[in-house]
């Protein structure tokens, strides 16, 4: 990019037969801020992968983090502003609440949401930024899947790195990261297998204080995180079996199992999933 104060997109294009009429394509830099608000998973690496492009594009930034994890987000900005690299007020962070900063925003604002969907289309239907304009995207949930092939059969190399991406998934953050798969798609012949080795693999999962040798999955990012994961897992036992897991009792390695927000990892199974989409559309 130039080191310019405008910068050109292409030549000058005529838009008349005769030639007195041409124009000129320019990008500027725009005038407003780059509000972040940023997922609870990923409260530095989610911050800065938005941050760098903002302060090349010219424009201040304030970053919203999300209250669970924000105090980790404040420890890195703090670190940030105290060495001085970059202009006073060009990085500025709100934890908590948002208060009335959607009020004040133009079209010279811009705003880049990562989160759940819900959040994303209460923000988005916000009067201001239908008024003014604002420049609005969203990062929101995903519905990642793996599925396993036909012949891919007990004792094949597909069948064996499909059980260990499963285990992978379901443990990676406990979970709760955007791009884990929210379920396993397994011909019927084969899920008595599949479930086996699920089974196999699973238990050999330690769960416990991430710093403790040995453990393999850390808690959720919150108590109120586990409340509604075991909520969610209550409802969907009404169309699956749990067939690994139990979230009731369980060995925690090197922490409280009840003070900390551990959840094990569980396997469900849906062996009628027509029925199943029937009642989520009932």
């Amino acid at each position: 990019m130039p080191n310019a104060r405008v910068y050109l997109d292409g030549a000058v294009e005529g838009l008349s037969k005769t030639g007195t009429f041409m124009g000129q394509h320019i990008y500027v830099s725009r005038l407003g801020a780059a509000v972040l608000i940023n997922a609870f998973n990923f409260p530095v690496w989610g911050m800065l992968e938005k941050l760098g492009p903002a302060l090349l594009a010219g424009v201040p930034v304030i970053v919203k983090p999300a209250t669970a994890t924000a105090y980790l987000t404040q420890a890195v900005v703090q670190r940030i502003i105290d060495a001085k690299i970059l202009p006073e007020g060009a990085l500025q962070l709100i934890c908590g609440g948002l208060g009335d900063l959607f009020d004040h925003l133009n079209c010279q604002d811009f705003v880049s949401f990562t989160g759940s969907a819900h959040t994303a289309a209460r923000l988005r239907a916000h009067p201001r930024i239908i008024a003014q304009s604002v420049r609005f995207v969203a990062e929101t949930d995903s519905l990642n899947s793996s599925i396993l092939g036909v012949d891919a059969t007990a004792g094949s190399p597909e069948f064996d790195l499909f059980v260990k991406e499963v285990v992978r998934e379901m443990t990676v953050k406990a979970g709760q990261k955007c791009t884990a798969i929210r379920k396993a798609l397994v011909p019927a012949p084969l899920l008595a297998d599949v479930v086996g080795a699920l089974q196999a693999a699973m238990r050999k999962i330690v769960v416990g204080d991430p710093r403790a040798e040995g453990v393999r999955m850390g808690p959720l990012v919150s108590l109120e995180q586990r409340t509604e994961v075991l909520k969610q897992v209550e409802s969907l036992r009404g169309e699956t079996e749990l067939v690994e897991g139990d979230y009731t009792k369980f060995e925690v390695k090197s922490a409280d199992a009840q003070r900390g927000a551990f959840v094990p990892p569980l396997l469900l199974v849906c062996r009628e999933p027509a029925k199943a989409r029937a009642i989520q559309r009932s």
